[in-house]
């Protein structure tokens, strides 16, 4: 199913990317296609958030880590709640990312990173995470091997992955 609408209130733009709880931001409201399908484990499009099936909620509620998972109850407005969705927030960041290594390009006037050209991570610190967001591109979201080797043997549906750009 495709996400083709996923409004939000001022609230909760302004903690969408911060690591901070959304639990307490009015609900997002959600409108998929008119031609659903079959309903898949992640829904795409319309938001930088994942948008999990139940049964992805029960897979990662399981893992190692999952304290800094947040799942907030969603509806889904012209959708048969067969399958119930939850829009998955990740809390604070992993601070991982190996500036060393890492090629990089900075702003000028921020001395923020504009763009990342070949991305590397501190392994020891990531070390047992599954699921993680980081400071320096907090729109990206970041998932483990293990995680991918779960979601394969599970056979997980309505995902997409990248490799990281320097591996």
């Amino acid at each position: 199913m495709i996400i083709e609408k996923f409004e939000t209130t001022a609230g909760w733009d302004d903690k969408e990317f911060t690591g901070e709880s959304l639990l307490s931001e009015q609900r997002p409201r959600i409108v998929v296609n008119n031609n659903p399908g079959i309903p898949t484990d992640f829904l795409i499009g319309g938001t930088s958030h994942p948008v999990v099936s139940d049964r992805i909620k029960s897979i990662l509620e399981k893992l190692p880590g999952s304290a800094s998972l947040e799942f907030i109850p969603t509806t889904i407005e012209n959708y048969d709640q067969a399958t119930k969705y939850w829009v998955l927030n990740i809390l604070g960041f992993t601070d991982c990312f190996d500036y060393d290594k890492s090629k990089y390009t900075i702003h000028e006037r921020s001395k923020s990173i504009r763009k990342i050209l070949k991305m590397y991570f501190r392994e020891d610190v990531i070390q047992g995470k599954n699921i993680f967001r980081i400071y320096e591109t907090p729109i990206s979201l970041f998932i483990s091997d293990n995680l991918i080797n779960i979601f394969k043997n599970e056979k997980v549906t309505g995902y997409a992955i990248e490799p990281l750009t320097g591996h």
